[in-house]
């Protein structure tokens, strides 16, 4: 395995982040219908990425071109209120900077990618002092894309001058896997966020750990070779 980077997804990954999801789509529904898109196209069930997708799509096909360009600043100015509230109380997963500073320690090229704004990964960066882990971190508002999208990924791929083949990808949930396989970038699970060990090797996770340090771990002995 010829590894050059690591790139870490954070939410449920590297921290705790409580943030209150049925009420940001609450209030994401509110703000799109006040954008004319038709009340049985939303749901709380459905993803934000879908109601997006979906909100946009409808305002294009009735002629709507103008409110069709308000949906995604609409939808990110919701998103960057909860999440505030969500990274002032956030807190760092078990080890997460234990192995931040190990994979730099092992001479291998840092990333972050988030679907938070570049408000609430501040807040969250500055509170818990791990900005001076990464080489490069991109949210949202430099993608302009949530995952499973992949640009965010290609974005950190092309500023570490590295190939998805000597990257890894490591992430606590369905979205991140479906990110690097699209990406051709290596996914590594961890179990410190919102889905299980299955769930993740239904996404062709390589492998799956308990914890992050198990992670470090096992990057170690592959590095090492």
């Amino acid at each position: 395995m010829k590894v050059k980077a690591v790139v870490f997804d954070l939410d449920g990954t590297l921290i705790t982040f409580r943030l209150d999801i049925v009420g940001m789509k609450r209030e994401i529904i509110h703000r799109l219908l006040k954008l004319n898109v038709a009340k049985d196209l939303l749901s709380l069930d459905k993803k934000i990425s879908e109601m997006i997708q979906v909100s946009k799509n409808y305002l294009l096909k009735t002629g709507h071109k103008d409110l069709a360009s308000k949906v995604l600043p609409e939808v990110f100015s919701v998103a960057d209120e909860f999440e505030i509230k969500a990274a002032k109380i956030s807190e760092l997963i078990e080890d997460a900077e234990l192995v931040l500073r190990g994979v730099r320690e092992l001479g291998l090229k840092v990333g972050l990618l988030t679907n938070n704004g570049r408000l609430a990964t501040n807040i969250v960066l500055e509170k818990h002092d791990i900005a001076k882990y990464f080489d490069t971190i991109v949210t949202r508002d430099e993608s302009k894309a949530l995952k499973p999208d992949p640009t965010g990924l290609y974005l950190i791929l092309s500023t570490l001058n590295v190939s998805p083949e000597e990257t890894i990808f490591v992430g606590d949930s369905i979205i991140d896997a479906r990110a690097a396989k699209e990406v051709g970038v290596l996914f590594f699970g961890v179990k410190t966020g919102i889905h299980e060990k299955e769930d993740l090797e239904r996404e062709d996770a390589i492998m799956v750990f308990d914890d992050l340090k198990s992670f470090l771990q096992f990057l170690k002995k592959k590095i090492r070779k």
